[in-house]
């Protein structure tokens, strides 16, 4: 049991904020970053549209597991939101993503 904890302890842990996802017919891969922090800009428009990202991680799994991993993210987040409170994500976010928004969901 010990060993199991030390070997826990080893284990990395990141902060991300920033997904890209691929797929082909045999694997998922999640590569997870963290948008690097941009300089002070003087104008608005100065700012560019998709600020870079530093890859931390790549998680490369099977569709049958990036399916059991979708669907217990869902059941986990709907959890956080009966505790916690509605989690908002603005409309703009998710369109420019091509994601549905909740309204739209079948769920």
């Amino acid at each position: 049991m010990a060993e199991s904890k030390e070997n826990e302890s080893s284990i990395p842990t990141y902060y991300v904020n920033a997904a890209n996802i691929s797929i082909n017919p045999y694997d998922i891969v999640l590569e997870l970053g963290i948008r690097e922090t941009l300089p002070k800009f003087k104008q608005e428009s100065e700012i560019p549209e998709n600020p870079p990202v530093k890859p931390l991680v790549n998680i490369v799994m099977s569709p049958q597991h990036a399916l059991v991993l979708n669907k217990l993210l869902k059941k986990m987040l709907h959890l956080y939101e009966v505790k916690v409170g509605k989690i908002n994500v603005p409309k703009s976010i998710l369109a420019n993503l091509g994601l549905e928004t909740e309204e739209e969901e079948d769920d």
